[in-house]
C-alpha cells in the first residue's frame, strides 16, 4: 500500500509518494528497503506508481531501451505510449490479461499511475485512461486524507511542492500504510527540471 499525489501551480508540477512498501502482510520502510521510492524519474518524465510493485522495474526497464524518448505531453500521446507497453510487456514480461471486472471493456493493465511532465499532470488507470487534472490528484490507500489536505489548502499555498507534501502528510496521518519520509520532484510546465527534492 502506498500514497501518491500530484499537484499543478504557477506554472511548475510537483510529484511525491510515501517510502513504505507492502509485501505480503508486512510494511517495509525506506529503512529496509533499497528500492521504496515510488517515482521513475526519466528526464522530464516522472511517474508515481501504487500497486503491484513490480511496474516500477518494468516500467522504468522498457522506458530506458526505447530508441526515442516519447513525447507525452498530452493524454492522447500517453495513451498511444501505454497502449504500446501493453502490447510489448505482455510478451515480454508476461502482463497478465484478462478482465479484472463482469463487464470490463477492456483488458487491464493493472498500473495506476500520476504522470507529470512538461505537458501538465495526468493520472493513469488500469484501463489505459489517461486523465489531465487541472490542480492536483491522489492516488493509493491514503487518497482521501491527501485529496482533502490538498483540497483545503491549494488556495493558500503556492508551491506545488508544498501542496504535494501537505497532501502526503495527511495521508500519513490517517492511513497506516503510508509513512515518510516522502521523495518530491518538482518540474517547470516549460520542461525544465529542477533537482529532485528527496
Amino acid at each position: 500500500m502506498t500514497t501518491i499525489v500530484i499537484s499543478r501551480k504557477h506554472g511548475r508540477v510537483a510529484i511525491g509518494g510515501d517510502s513504505t512498501s507492502h509485501l505480503g502482510g508486512s510494511n517495509f520502510s525506506r529503512l529496509h528497503l533499497r528500492n521504496h521510492s515510488k517515482l521513475i524519474v526519466r528526464g522530464d518524465h516522472h511517474f508515481a506508481i501504487t500497486g503491484d510493485s513490480v511496474w516500477r522495474l518494468a516500467l522504468a526497464e522498457h522506458y530506458d531501451r526505447l530508441e526515442t524518448t516519447p513525447s507525452l505531453e498530452n493524454s492522447a500521446e500517453i495513451y498511444r505510449f501505454l497502449l504500446g507497453r501493453h502490447a510489448e510487456l505482455s510478451e515480454t514480461q508476461w502482463l497478465s490479461g484478462g478482465v479484472d471486472e463482469a463487464g470490463d471493456a477492456f483488458q487491464s493493465t493493472r498500473l495506476t499511475a500520476l504522470f507529470a511532465g512538461p505537458g501538465g499532470i495526468f493520472g493513469i488507470f488500469p484501463d489505459r485512461t489517461v486523465v489531465e487534472f487541472q490542480r492536483y490528484f491522489a492516488l493509493g490507500s491514503g487518497f482521501e486524507p491527501a485529496l482533502g489536505a490538498l483540497h483545503a489548502t491549494y488556495d493558500e499555498l503556492d508551491s506545488p511542492t508544498e501542496l504535494v507534501r501537505r497532501g502526503l502528510d495527511a495521508a500519513a496521518c490517517f492511513d497506516p500504510t503510508t509513512a515518510g519520509p516522502f521523495d518530491i520532484c518538482e518540474i517547470a510546465l516549460e520542461g525544465s527540471t529542477m533537482a529532485a527534492e528527496r
